[in-house]
């Protein structure tokens, strides 16, 4: 969220753009209190919807990589969870996943930018919680730093 936010008053000088499992908060939350306020305004069905982020996004004319778990930003209906959330907490193959960001909101943020400049890294076998997940597969993890890398000097 931080990082989209920068666009609205650097996007000529951004060329390219790395997010990291985005999320999108409603422009609702920016005067509220992360932990104490923000969930209330979160979890209303599809509230990320009401944001000023996208369109920041969809003015981009830089590149775009997004990079998500394989388990995160996954389809809530699969999990009996109401359309417009996320599938939170779930079991996959006998483990525990977290996947915090509902999937219409990296379908959106991949939307915003046309293909030909944009891309999607999706890490086989991580949720959300990516940064434990490079600590644990450093090889993997180093790989993925050389993909972004590759990305930033193309």
């Amino acid at each position: 969220m931080p990082a989209l936010k920068l666009l609205e008053q650097h996007a000529d000088r951004i060329d390219k753009l790395v997010l990291f499992y985005p999320a999108i908060y409603p422009t609702a939350t920016y005067d509220k209190h992360y932990v104490t306020e923000v969930p209330a305004v979160l979890r209303p069905p599809f509230a990320y919807r009401q944001n000023d982020t996208i369109g920041l996004l969809e003015k981009f004319t830089g590149k775009l990589l997004v990079i998500k778990g394989q388990y995160d930003g996954l389809d809530p209906s699969e999990f009996g969870k109401p359309p417009g959330t996320a599938a939170g907490q779930v079991e996959i193959d006998g483990h525990t996943s977290y996947s915090p960001i509902p999937k219409e909101v990296i379908d959106m943020v991949m939307n915003a930018v046309p293909n030909d400049r944009r891309a999607l890294l999706e890490v086989a076998g991580c949720d959300h919680a990516m940064s434990q997940w490079m600590r644990n597969h450093p090889r993997e993890a180093d790989k993925l730093v050389e993909q972004v890398v590759d990305f930033l000097r193309s």
